[in-house]
Formats: C-alpha cells, sequence, structure tokens
C-alpha cells in the first residue's frame, strides 16, 4: 500500500506498509510514538493540572491530553489508551482530594462521620437495627407539616454537631466538591 502525500511519495517506495508509512510521518513532523513513560507522565499532569477543573466527565480530559501530546510532540497513544489514562488520572485526583481532607479532620469529627454511618440498635433485647443515620440524612422532606419541619430541622442539627471546621474546603476547587 502507498502513503499518500507528496513528501511520503518521494521518500518511500509503492509497496512500503502502512506502518512504516506512520513511522515515516511521524519523524518527518517531528512526533515521536508514545512510551509507557509518556503516558504516566501525562496522567500526572491531567490529574495535577486538569482533573480538578472537570466536573466528572472525561471528554474534556480527553481533549486537553490529546493537546498536551501536541505541544510535546508526542503521537497520542490509541483511544481506548487516551480514555484509559484520562480515566487513572480522574481517579487518582479523587483519591488524593478524598485523603487530604480526611487528614485534615481532628480525631472527633472523623469519629462523628463514622457514626452516621452505623445503624442504631434499638433498645429492649430487639436484634432489629434502624437504619444508619445517613440514609435518614439522604431521604427526602416529605409532606410539608410541622412533623416534617422538625424531621428536617433534626437533621440540619444532626449536620452541625459533625463541626466541620470553616476552611475544610478552603483550597478546594469547586468541581471537587
Amino acid at each position: 500500500m502507498a502513503c499518500r502525500g507528496q513528501a511520503m511519495r518521494k521518500s518511500l517506495s509503492k509497496d512500503v506498509q502502512p506502518s512504516v508509512c506512520a513511522l515515516r510521518f511521524v519523524s518527518i513532523f517531528g512526533f515521536r510514538e508514545a512510551t509507557i513513560a509518556d503516558a504516566e507522565m501525562l496522567a500526572v499532569w491531567l490529574r495535577d493540572h486538569v482533573a480538578g477543573e472537570v466536573d466528572g466527565p472525561i471528554e474534556p480530559m480527553i481533549e486537553r491530553l490529546e493537546g498536551r501530546c501536541r505541544e510535546l510532540a508526542i503521537e497520542p497513544p490509541a483511544p481506548h489508551r487516551v480514555r484509559r489514562i484520562a480515566r487513572s488520572a480522574l481517579h487518582a485526583h479523587e483519591d488524593r482530594f478524598h485523603e487530604s481532607v480526611y487528614e485534615r479532620l481532628p480525631s472527633a469529627t472523623r469519629a462523628r462521620l463514622d457514626a452516621l454511618l452505623r445503624p442504631k440498635w434499638i433498645v429492649g433485647g430487639s436484634k432489629d437495627a434502624e437504619p444508619a443515620v445517613l440514609l435518614k440524612l439522604l431521604g427526602g422532606p416529605g409532606r410539608p407539616s410541622l412533623a416534617s419541619m422538625r424531621d428536617e430541622l433534626g437533621k440540619l442539627e444532626l449536620i452541625r454537631a459533625i463541626d466541620l471546621s470553616p476552611g475544610l474546603f478552603e483550597h478546594s476547587s469547586p468541581g471537587d466538591i
């Protein structure tokens, strides 16, 4: 199969395989194939510079990764590999964010947050348990009434009792929260 393009026709014979054409194209325009180290470097760059700006979808991350490849004169990896790199970078960013928040929490606050996840056991010999407090917090307000207003105020008091420090998310981007 012949390569297309005037420069390619002059430098390569007509029986050259497409992979050789691609390598020649890459070398003529100064691009090089991406290596495993490049993929790791791109994942770190995405994690540190892009993932915090993106709120969920990885398509903008993929666009930025492809742009970064052009800046560095690296041939972008295959599309499935680019998606994997972007997902990995987003996951690493979220893990790092959650770990940094957790490290800043005082132990008493951690204990109060953990208590939200535990079910409340009913006193009186029954082996049944009420659902975890967190599930009550996630529940909707129900029909407007005095009782539902009291329930919602109780939820607000529970949340305030957790006592998160005011500056906990001070240096976080809106996409992280």
